[in-house]
């Protein structure tokens, strides 16, 4: 439930020093508490649900503690049956009723259960677009090139108001050893960008 948020405050504590060297301890914090507000709701209304039946559970085996009693005493009063004969009844419908009741416990984590199973599965059968092992293409023996970025510009998704990259160009000559943080900019964008790298083969 709390995916979203998590990220954004492993981002923030990722990037520590960017978030305080922008003065966006307030911002970030705004947008974890707003991402916070959908999963509270749903735990409120998961404990109000879970609270109304784990009282069920425990007034039905109340409920059945009462009645056997009350049918054993009708039983012995009327000699139809013996004391070890109504406890013996009594200790056997207790148990299955205090097992029942325990079962209706688990139905949210079998629910859960199920739902992580069938995202694994979908992971699991789920078709790459690239296939690594495949011999398609052309494999270059020697690669020598140039890389450039026209007009990029970025934000991060989960700070949306803080503009990382602004109308970035930059070119890296071939033979050149520059630093440039690739994710954040082949990570899907803010706007649309031009990369493009040309090489020659030897």
């Amino acid at each position: 439930m709390y995916e979203e948020a998590s990220q954004i405050a492993n981002d923030a504590v990722g990037s520590i020093r960017t978030v305080q060297s922008f003065c966006s301890e307030e911002k970030v914090m705004e947008l974890y508490e707003h991402k916070c507000e959908g999963p509270k709701r749903h735990g409120v209304c998961l404990g109000l649900v879970s609270g109304i039946g784990f009282g069920f559970s425990f007034l039905a085996l109340y409920c059945v503690n009462a009645f056997c009693f009350y049918i054993g005493v009708v039983l012995i009063h009327h000699n139809k049956s013996t004391f070890g004969e109504v406890f013996m009844v009594f200790f056997a419908l207790t148990i299955s009723a205090f097992r029942l009741s325990q079962s209706s416990n688990m139905a949210l984590d079998s629910k859960k259960a199920k739902d992580s199973a069938a995202s694994i599965f979908k992971i699991l059968h789920s078709t790459p677009k690239i296939d690594s092992s495949g011999n398609k293409g052309i494999t270059l023996d020697t690669v020598k090139g140039d890389i450039e970025f026209k007009h990029v510009n970025f934000k991060y998704p989960t700070r949306p108001n803080i503009q990382i990259f602004k109308d970035l160009c930059l070119k890296i000559p071939s033979g050149k050893v520059c630093f440039v943080p690739l994710y954040s900019i082949l990570c899907p964008p803010s706007s649309p960008c031009q990369f493009t790298w040309s090489y020659t083969r030897n």
